[in-house]
């Protein structure tokens, strides 16, 4: 029951972040339609524009990930010394110590990657659909 759980918490947890990852670089994409407009006119040809946004994208996958796994270290490291102590005001016995679940971290950056090269290609597909005209009309008109 308990793996379940931690199953089912894990999978709910993989489901947020992918659809997090895929609500943002979906709403980016689109406030930057212009500007990749503009890049195709100026002659920029398709590669190059999914290539600014497997760049985007992996950037701030990356330093989201590095970031969030430091953060947590270190606020792991520093609320186990306040959890250490029992209501009488004593150590707990046995001390207890930060470990890191390298199975459950692995499976979550796992699943991250893939919803982010999962997301790049429909975003790389969506933006090779960008009518140049159209969307260059649309900024006239905004």
């Amino acid at each position: 029951a308990m793996l379940r759980n931690r199953a089912l918490v894990l999978v709910a947890v993989a489901l947020a972040t992918g659809s997090g990852v895929m609500l943002f670089s979906f709403l980016d994409t689109k406030e930057r339609q212009t500007e990749f407009a503009l890049l195709r006119t100026l002659g920029s040809t398709g590669g190059q524009l999914r290539g600014i946004v497997w760049f985007n994208l992996f950037l701030i996958i990356i330093c989201g990930v590095a970031l969030g796994t430091w953060v947590g270290q270190l606020i792991g490291s520093s609320l186990l010394p306040l959890m250490e102590v029992a209501e009488e005001g004593e150590r707990v016995t046995p001390p207890m110590v930060f470990t890191t679940d390298w199975v459950s971290l692995s499976v979550s950056y796992s699943v991250l990657a893939v919803v982010t090269v999962a997301t790049v290609i429909w975003l790389a597909w969506l933006s090779s659909k960008i009518q140049v005209q159209q969307v260059l009309r649309m900024g006239d008109a905004g």
